[in-house]
C-alpha cells in the first residue's frame, strides 16, 4: 500500500483537538454558570402572649337580714300564796269527772305585772282538806317549750282537771281541786261549790286517777 501523504493527516488532529477545547470550555462554563444558593435564614413566627390581667376580686353583697324581735324577759314565776283560783263547772262523760278551772292574783289592786305561770301543776282531789287522789308529783313540770303567762291584777288564767275510777265509798263533799305548782313554788287549793259529781269505778283494781292540763290564756 502506498503510504499516505503527510499533510492528508494534519486536518484530522486538529479538529480532534479543537473538539476537546471546545468540550472543556463547554464545562467550564456550565460549573460557573451554577451559584451556590446563599442560604436565606428562617424567621419563626413570633408569638404573642398576652399580658396576665389581674382577675377583680367580686365584692360580696350583703344581704339584708331581719331583724329578730326580742323576746320579752319573763319576770318571776307566781307562788302558791299569791294566786287563788276557783272551779267554774264539772262536766261528766264516759264516766270520767273534768272540772274547768280559773287562777288569778290574790289581790287585784293595780300595780301592773304580778308574776308569771308557766309549765303543768299536779293535780290533786281534795275531800275534807285531805287528798284522795292526784296525778302524781311528776306532773308538776316544766319544759324548755312552755309557754311564760303573765299574771295580771284582775287577769285569769285557766285550765281543767279530769277524775277518773272511783272505787270507794264517800268522799264527803265537797270535793275540790288543789294545784302543787312546779319547782316548789307553793299550792293553790281551789274554791268550789255546790256537790262534786263523782267518777264511776272502771277498775276496782286500779287506784284513782288524775290528770291535769299545761296553763291557757283563754277559757278552753
Amino acid at each position: 500500500m502506498p503510504p499516505t501523504p503527510i499533510g492528508s493527516r494534519r486536518p484530522a488532529r486538529s479538529l480532534r483537538l479543537g473538539f476537546a477545547v471546545a468540550s472543556v470550555a463547554l464545562l467550564l462554563a456550565a460549573c460557573s454558570s451554577t451559584a451556590t444558593p446563599t442560604p436565606v435564614a428562617t424567621v419563626a413566627a413570633a408569638t404573642t402572649t398576652p399580658l396576665p390581667t389581674d382577675t377583680p376580686t367580686p365584692t360580696a353583697i350583703a344581704t339584708p337580714t331581719d331583724t329578730p324581735t326580742p323576746m320579752p324577759v319573763a319576770g318571776p314565776l307566781c307562788t302558791g300564796p299569791q294566786l287563788r283560783g276557783a272551779i267554774m263547772i264539772w262536766h261528766t262523760a264516759g264516766g270520767a269527772v273534768t272540772g274547768d278551772f280559773f287562777v288569778g292574783p290574790l289581790t287585784s289592786t293595780s300595780g301592773g305585772l304580778l308574776c308569771y305561770m308557766q309549765g303543768t301543776s299536779e293535780g290533786q282531789m281534795v275531800s275534807a282538806g285531805a287528798v284522795i287522789a292526784d296525778s302524781g308529783a311528776s306532773s308538776a313540770q316544766i319544759n324548755s317549750g312552755d309557754e311564760f303567762l303573765p299574771v295580771d291584777p284582775g287577769g285569769r288564767i285557766y285550765g281543767h282537771v279530769t277524775w277518773t275510777n272511783w272505787c270507794r265509798t264517800g268522799p264527803r263533799q265537797p270535793v275540790t281541786v288543789a294545784l302543787v305548782l312546779p319547782d316548789h313554788l307553793g299550792r293553790v287549793v281551789l274554791n268550789t261549790s255546790g256537790r262534786t259529781p263523782l267518777p264511776s269505778c272502771a277498775s276496782s283494781g286500779s287506784p284513782s286517777a288524775v290528770t291535769s292540763t299545761s296553763w291557757s290564756e283563754t277559757y278552753p
